[in-house]
C-alpha cells in the first residue's frame, strides 16, 4: 500500500471510529434495561471500530499506534478476542 493510500484510509477509519465510539456510554444500576442493551451494542461497535483502526495502522506499519487502538478496544470490551490476538502478535514481533 502506498503512502498516498494510507493518507486517505486512515482519516476515513478515524472518522468511522469517532462515529462508533461517540454514543458509547456507561450503564449503571439506575439505568433502564433497554438503555443498558443499547449501551452494550454501542460498546461492541466502539470496540470493533478501535480494532479496525488498529488493524489498518498495523498494516500500514505503525505498530505503536496499532497497539494503542487494540488496547483501547480491550478497555471498551475486555472480551474482544481479535484485539487480544493482534496485541499478542505485535508483542511477539
Amino acid at each position: 500500500m502506498s503512502r498516498r493510500d494510507s493518507s486517505r484510509i486512515t482519516p476515513v477509519l478515524q472518522g468511522q471510529y469517532r462515529e462508533a465510539a461517540g454514543p458509547a456510554t456507561g450503564c449503571d444500576v439506575a439505568s433502564s434495561p433497554s438503555r443498558c442493551a443499547a449501551s452494550e451494542r454501542d460498546n461492541v461497535l466502539a470496540a470493533e471500530a478501535a480494532h479496525a483502526l488498529g488493524y489498518a495502522l498495523e498494516m500500514l506499519g505503525d505498530h505503536t499506534q496499532a497497539a494503542e487502538h487494540y488496547e483501547h478496544a480491550l478497555v471498551i470490551d475486555r472480551s474482544h478476542m481479535k484485539a487480544r490476538r493482534r496485541l499478542a502478535m505485535l508483542a511477539s514481533k
